[in-house]
C-alpha cells in the first residue's frame, strides 16, 4: 500500500509506493511477451473498458500502483509505434479515453487531482515499448497545482498569461501551440484551446490533429527524442493544457540544488525551428 511522506519544509509529497520496485522492463534487454499486446490480455489486471471490437484503445489498473487509482491506458493495438505514428481517427479515439477517465476520477470524493501523462522512451520513464499513458489520482492537491489555483481565485489565467507572452509556432482548429516565454527545457512546448475550460475539449479531434502535427515536428527536428506528454485538467476554474517536454538533456546538480533551470536553446528559437518543421510536413 502506497504511502505519502510530506515535507512541509520544502513542500513537496514522496509517494512510497515499493511494489513498483518490480515492475519489469522492455528496455533491460530481458524482453519477454508484451501484456499489451492484442492476445496477451491475460497477462493484465481485468479491465476497466475497451473501445472498438477488436479493441482499439483498452484500459486497466495498473499492475504495480502507485496510489489506489492508477490506470494503464493502451492507446493502440500496434506495438512499437508512438503517438506520432497513429492515425488522426487513432489518435482521437486515444485521446476520447483520455477524458473518459480523468472525468471519471474526478467524480470520486476521495480524488483530489488527476495526474495524466504519456512517458516515451526510457529516460522519459517509461518502462514498456508498447504505446500507453497512464493516469494517478491523488488524495491531495499538488503544491504546484495549488499554486495556480491560486491565481485563479484572483481572477487571472496563468495559461492564457502564458500564451500572450509565449512564441506561438502554429494555431489550428481554434488550439494554440508555443513555447513558453519561461520554459524550464529546450524546446518546451504547451497546447490549450481559447476556449477557458478545465477539462479537455468533448470532442477530441482538433487535439489529435494538432498534438500529431507538433510531435511530428519534434520528431523531425529534434531525431525522435523521449519525451513526457502531461495533460493538466481540473474542473471548475481552470484552463486545461498539454505539456510536452522532449528529454534532450538532464536534470543536474544545478537544477536539483535551486530549482533554476539553465536553457541551452532560447524558447523564440526553439518555436522558430518547430514553425519550420510543421510548415514543412504541410507543404
Amino acid at each position: 500500500m502506497s504511502r505519502f511522506c510530506w515535507d512541509n519544509l520544502r513542500g513537496f509529497c514522496s509517494i512510497l509506493a515499493e511494489e513498483r520496485g518490480a515492475r519489469p522492463l522492455d528496455f533491460s534487454g530481458g524482453e519477454g511477451p508484451c501484456p499489451f499486446c492484442p492476445g496477451n490480455e491475460d497477462m493484465t489486471p481485468p479491465e476497466i473498458m475497451r473501445m472498438g471490437e477488436p479493441w482499439r484503445v483498452r484500459v486497466f489498473p495498473n499492475k504495480y500502483p502507485a496510489t489506489d487509482r492508477h490506470e494503464v491506458i493502451v492507446d493502440s493495438p500496434l506495438h512499437g509505434v508512438s503517438l506520432s505514428d497513429l492515425s488522426a481517427d487513432d489518435l482521437t479515439l486515444a485521446i476520447g479515453a483520455w477524458r473518459e477517465r480523468v472525468s471519471d476520477a474526478y467524480l470520486l470524493d476521495r480524488i483530489r487531482y488527476v495526474s495524466l501523462f504519456h512517458n516515451h522512451g526510457m529516460t522519459a520513464g517509461a518502462s514498456r515499448k508498447h504505446i500507453h499513458t497512464q493516469l494517478i489520482g491523488l488524495p491531495f492537491v499538488p503544491p504546484a497545482i495549488e499554486r495556480e489555483m491560486r491565481f485563479y481565485a484572483e481572477g487571472k489565467c496563468p495559461v492564457e498569461e502564458a500564451a500572450g507572452s509565449g512564441h506561438v509556432f502554429h494555431e489550428e482548429k481554434g488550439l494554440t501551440a508555443f513555447c513558453p516565454a519561461v520554459s524550464r527545457f529546450p524546446y518546451e512546448v504547451w497546447i490549450t484551446s481559447a476556449e477557458h475550460r478545465g477539462l479537455l475539449p468533448e470532442d477530441p479531434l482538433p487535439l489529435a490533429l494538432v498534438l500529431k502535427r507538433v510531435l511530428l515536428g519534434i520528431k523531425s527536428l529534434l531525431s525522435d527524442p523521449d519525451y513526457n506528454l502531461i495533460i493538466k485538467t481540473v474542473p471548475g476554474r481552470w484552463h486545461w493544457r498539454a505539456e510536452i517536454i522532449p528529454r534532450t538533456g538532464f536534470l543536474a546538480g544545478f537544477e536539483l540544488d535551486t530549482g533554476c533551470h539553465i536553457l541551452s536553446v532560447a524558447p523564440e528559437h526553439a518555436a522558430r525551428e518547430l514553425r519550420g518543421a510543421i510548415e514543412r510536413q504541410i507543404l
